[in-house]
């Protein structure tokens, strides 16, 4: 089912080379995201805002239900003087500033832009690739190329997400926007012909669509939205951890510590995909 997945996101140029790489550099940094060794080392709980089981490969849950993903085997790399424990606290996006004001959470991925004013947050350097891409069902065989293929059609989107031109698009009164608050629910209404297209993060839906079994149902357009990197957006409380996550961001050899981490989260969603999530397909 996975195979999916990994075959559409070759074809939009994000795995480069083998499936999966071995050598020294992945050795080291699977041996740095283990937490090998951590008694030598003192331990920090960060408390991370996951809302829903569906950004993957950043952040996720294994079959534990332990948080894991791209963003946390970052935070450890960077963090590497100290034990990092994380916990994934569910929180709604619509309550996430209120969260960040109570000390819920400590940690999440996002830009600025994309909350109100007066939060007590820090940002690191931009980190995070992020693309949004318009989703149809396989069957539709209607123009699906530029944006304005949008108008006059019902989509479905994410209520706490803030979107580029669909949204321009929304208030302008060309498209008709349902509004949803889990990908989960978006994913099911296109399927079952409630909304024309659903909106969402490219990966993630990918992910979602083979575990709730709808990847011969749904597909990804043409249409796709790709916003400047995402950064890691911390409590104030924990700003002394940007010095080390900038300097890790800023590296020449980021680009490929991302890349081969994500390599190593693809791998494990590959595996992920052949269990139960318990994830309902009927509506």
């Amino acid at each position: 089912m996975m195979y999916v997945v990994f075959r559409d996101m070759a074809m939009f140029n994000f795995w480069h080379g083998p499936r999966f790489r071995t050598g020294l550099i992945s050795a080291l940094l699977l041996f740095a995201c283990t937490g090998v060794s951590a008694g030598h080392r003192p331990t920090e709980t960060i408390k991370l805002s996951y809302g829903e089981n569906s950004f993957a490969p950043y952040y996720y849950f294994d079959r534990k239900r332990e948080p894991v993903g791209v963003m946390l085997d970052l935070v450890r790399l960077a963090l590497s003087d100290r034990h990092i424990r994380f916990e994934a606290i569910d929180v709604p996006r619509k309550r996430l500033a209120e969260a960040f004001h109570s000390g819920t959470v400590d940690m999440d991925l996002m830009k600025r832009e994309w909350l109100p004013a007066h939060m007590p947050v820090r940002f690191s350097r931009p980190a995070i690739p992020y693309t949004e891409t318009l989703f149809v069902r396989v069957d539709d065989d209607r123009s699906w190329k530029t944006p304005h293929d949008l108008k006059g059609r019902l989509v479905c989107s994410h209520e706490g997400y803030v979107y580029g031109e669909f949204d321009r698009l929304t208030r302008a009164g060309a498209v008709h926007a349902v509004k949803s608050r889990s990908e989960v629910t978006m994913m099911k209404m296109l399927a079952h012909r409630r909304c024309d297209a659903a909106i969402g993060n490219r990966f993630p839906f990918l992910w979602l669509a083979a575990h709730m079994g709808y990847s011969d149902i749904v597909r990804p357009t043409a249409i796709e939205e790709t916003f400047a990197a995402v950064p890691i957006m911390v409590h104030e409380s924990r700003a002394r951890y940007l010095p080390a996550l900038d300097r890790l961001i800023g590296q020449p050899d980021f680009a490929d510590i991302l890349q081969k981490l994500t390599d190593v989260h693809l791998e494990k969603m590959n595996s992920l995909a052949r269990d139960s999530l318990n994830i309902e397909a009927d509506p």
